[in-house]
């Protein structure tokens, strides 16, 4: 049994509770929106969205629950160099949008694929601008296992608390140059990285299924 200090709760029980609130309807985009940026400059794309997937990996780390992200390979793509969560496109010998998440997990991490379970998944969220319709998958694994980025796809590893998430400082805004405009964006400043745009709204609404996870065992 995995001690955690997530209020007292086992990794175990954790994960239950975040399964069972995964399970009993997700707050929804709402809180997705809470950190939307107020202004995104138009990127005229007309290609056809595509079908994706992300993984929020919860593993015990230092006796509390942390999650996965990773920093992707700076190159000319749309998210060059952005803090995300693993995950990509749906390739058509994926089974599902779930077997997508956990296979671009362990491509981009080495994260063995048998020891990850899935909880559950949360709401869809478009990217319009590299029209992906993504589907952020929750899972979870007790094996500590050494991480190994594809070099390929990804520059750096992290496993944050996911505590560090609730934490007033860690919620901020910054100005960024996006397509030649300067905006104002929310995000999370986590081991001194700012973490924005879909990825933090994705775990924005992680967020929330965490607090209800919590309060459901501290009523």
């Amino acid at each position: 049994m995995i001690r955690t200090n997530s209020h007292g709760l086992t990794f175990e029980q954790y994960t239950g509770a975040v399964r069972s609130q995964l399970e009993s309807g997700l707050p929804g985009s709402r809180y997705q929106m809470l950190m939307a940026p107020d202004f995104i400059p138009p990127h005229h794309q007309n290609s056809p969205v595509s079908d994706a997937a992300v993984m929020i990996l919860l593993l015990p780390v230092n006796q509390e629950p942390a999650l996965l992200l990773i920093r992707r390979k700076t190159d000319t793509s749309v998210h060059s160099g952005q803090i995300s969560l693993p995950g990509g496109k749906r390739e058509l010998y994926d089974r599902d949008l779930i077997h997508t998440a956990v296979r671009e997990t362990a491509e981009e991490t080495g994260f063995p694929i048998d020891k990850i379970t899935v909880l559950g998944t949360l709401t869809r969220l478009l990217i319009a601008v590299s029209r992906f319709d993504v589907l952020p998958v929750v899972g979870c694994s007790p094996a500590n296992i050494k991480l190994t980025p594809n070099t390929g796809e990804v520059e750096e590893i992290y496993k944050i608390p996911v505590s560090r998430l609730t934490e007033e400082k860690s919620i901020i805004k910054q100005t960024l140059q996006i397509r030649g405009h300067a905006v104002e964006v929310p995000g999370y400043s986590l081991s001194g990285t700012f973490v924005w745009g879909a990825t933090a709204m994705i775990l924005s609404e992680f967020m929330e299924i965490h607090h209800r996870a919590i309060s459901a065992h501290h009523p």
